[in-house]
């Protein structure tokens, strides 16, 4: 009989829940306090020497200080091992992501419920300064009760170093498509990189479709570029926050993740008005506004400037 495997001598694994890409995902036993947890076990090769995993746990911990009902939290972190592991709050449910490609398109009201509890969640975080740089489908959970909460906090920075080092040699960590342009032409990363997420989170919920489906990191930036997709079947207030959180200079992008939630709770309740107003500059206006933000307003037409 195989032994079993134990993390940090306490939690017991005892069922294989998801496998990736990144990482294998437990579901175990804590037999100290008698529950069960998640627990993450990041491939070695991610993190391969101790300035990694060190950085690993300056992020859970960062990640750990957070409280706040739609955030999954970080109980325990381990790098003694070969495996990195996470030990996380185990969630009853399934990623928006498989909800999406069992089902399609999810009706607007529960896209924007959804995407409101997650802006919800990261305006808690960013206000304490933690970035989460990896939001998409697959890291937003819905609880039996339909609930969003969001996982994996400081991954995706922990592996930051490695994902530049493979991304130089063609390959990318993580969903290509959900990286906003900040990630992927190395501009400094803020919370409206999450905003990025966000909007291709609203999109897929909406559309069942990514709006940006390139394959290749420069194919992506092009894409993003040139700017969204129509949503011609879309809610127009919808429709007109999707674009701005996918704005390609973030700084056209909603102010912050708080304004976002508020925008979509007020359309929950029939208010299209304050979706409305953080919409993008229509192209054909951006020219009496170019004085005071050039850069911002080309980029979101698709042309370039020139003092």
């Amino acid at each position: 009989m195989a032994k079993t495997r134990r993390i940090l001598d306490r939690y017991r694994l005892t069922e294989r829940l998801a496998s990736g890409g990144s990482a294998e995902v437990w579901r175990a036993r804590d037999d100290q306090l008698q529950r069960d947890v998640a627990v993450k076990l990041l491939h070695p090769h991610l993190l391969p020497d101790k300035r990694s995993r060190d950085r690993l746990v300056a992020e859970a911990r960062a990640a750990a200080s957070l409280s706040h009902p739609g955030i999954v939290g970080i109980y325990d972190v381990d790098v003694s091992g070969e495996a990195p592991a996470l030990v996380m709050e185990l969630v009853d449910g399934e990623p928006l992501a498989a909800r999406l490609e069992r089902d399609g398109p999810l009706p607007s009201a529960e896209a924007a419920r959804i995407v409101a509890e997650v802006s919800e969640a990261l305006f808690h975080a960013h206000k304490r300064g933690v970035v989460h740089r990896d939001v998409k489908p697959g890291n937003i959970l819905l609880e039996r009760d339909g609930r969003a909460r969001l996982v994996d906090f400081g991954i995706a920075h922990s592996l930051a170093e490695t994902a530049e080092r493979l991304t130089l040699t063609g390959t990318v960590i993580g969903t290509l498509r959900y990286m906003g342009p900040e990630q992927l032409t190395g501009e400094p990363i803020t919370p409206r990189t999450d905003l990025y997420g966000l909007g291709t989170v609203l999109h897929e919920a909406l559309t069942g479709r990514a709006p940006f489906p390139s394959r290749t990191p420069v194919g992506l930036v092009e894409a993003q570029r040139a700017g969204p997709p129509a949503m011609d079947d879309v809610d127009p207030a919808l429709a007109a926050l999707t674009s701005a959180c996918l704005a390609f200079d973030p700084a056209g992008r909603p102010l912050h993740a708080g304004a976002l939630a508020e925008a979509l709770r007020a359309w929950l309740a029939g208010d299209p008005q304050a979706a409305l107003a953080i919409a993008p500059v229509p192209a054909a206006d951006t020219q009496a506004g170019l004085g005071s933000q050039p850069f911002q307003f080309c980029l979101q037409i698709g042309i370039r400037h020139s003092n």
